[in-house]
C-alpha cells in the first residue's frame, strides 16, 4: 500500500501515480491524488481501453481518464512546481507521433479548463 510506504517518513518521500496501472487495477486516478495528497511528486499520464490488466493504450482523456479532474485534484493538493508529469503511451510503437501529438492536445486542452 502506497499510503503506508510514504506515512509517517521524511514529507520529501512521496509517490508518484501511474494512471494506467490505477485504471487497470480499476481504481481511480483522482481518489489516489486525493488520498496521497502532498505526497504526489510524479505522475504518469496513460489512459486505457478497458479497466483491466491485459488491455491497450488509448488517446488520454478519451476512455476513463478524466483529465480536467485529474489537473484539478492535482491543483487542489498544491501538485510541486518541481513535480514532473510524463505522458506515456506505448500502443503504436512503429510510429507514435501522430498519437503522442492527440495526447499533448487533449492535455493542454483539459489544462486550460483548471
Amino acid at each position: 500500500d502506497v499510503v503506508k510506504a510514504v506515512k509517517g517518513h521524511h514529507r520529501n518521500i512521496g509517490a508518484c501515480i501511474d494512471t494506467g496501472h490505477v485504471l487497470r487495477s480499476n481504481e481511480d486516478p483522482i481518489e489516489w491524488v486525493n488520498t496521497l495528497g502532498p505526497r504526489v511528486f510524479a505522475l504518469h499520464l496513460k489512459d486505457v481501453a478497458e479497466k483491466q490488466a491485459r488491455t491497450h493504450d488509448v488517446i488520454i482523456g478519451q476512455s476513463f481518464l478524466d483529465l480536467v479532474g485529474l489537473f484539478k485534484a492535482l491543483k487542489r493538493i498544491g501538485f510541486p512546481a518541481d513535480g514532473s508529469i510524463s505522458l506515456e503511451y506505448e500502443s503504436s510503437p512503429d510510429n507514435p507521433i501522430d498519437d503522442v501529438k492527440q495526447c499533448l492536445v487533449a492535455a493542454e486542452k483539459a489544462l486550460a479548463e483548471v
